[in-house]
C-alpha cells in the first residue's frame, strides 16, 4: 500500500468508525494531541518498550501509529496530500540552519 492510498485508508476508516460525525477541526487536534500525550506518558512510565497488547506493537510503536493515522485521517479529510507536503516540507528544512536559528 502505497502512502497516499493508507491516507486515504485512514480517512475512510475514521469516517466509517464515526470520528467525523462532528467534524470539528480543534477536536481532531486535540485527538492528535491526546496521540503525543500517550506517548509522553509511556516514556514518563518507562512503557515504551513494553507490549501494548494490540496488533503485536510496543506501546511506543502503537502511539507513534496512532500519531500518523489521526495525521493522515485530518489531512486526507482537508484535501492535502499529506506525502508531498512531507517532501516539500523535507526539502526546504534541509536548506535551513543549524536548529533554525533558534536555541531549541
Amino acid at each position: 500500500m502505497t502512502f497516499e492510498e493508507l491516507q486515504a485508508a485512514a480517512h475512510r476508516n475514521a469516517v466509517e468508525k464515526g470520528f467525523w460525525d462532528s467534524p470539528n477541526l480543534g477536536e481532531k487536534l486535540a485527538l492528535i494531541h491526546g496521540e503525543v500525550s500517550e506517548l509522553m506518558e509511556a516514556y514518563r512510565k518507562g512503557t515504551e518498550g513494553e507490549p501494548c497488547g494490540k496488533a503485536d506493537l510496543t506501546n511506543e510503536e502503537e502511539e507513534f501509529a496512532d500519531i500518523a493515522l489521526r495525521l493522515m485521517d485530518l489531512a486526507g479529510h482537508r484535501g492535502i496530500d499529506l506525502a508531498t507536503a512531507i517532501e516539500k516540507k523535507h526539502a526546504y528544512n534541509l536548506t535551513r540552519p543549524h536548529k533554525h536559528g533558534k536555541l531549541f
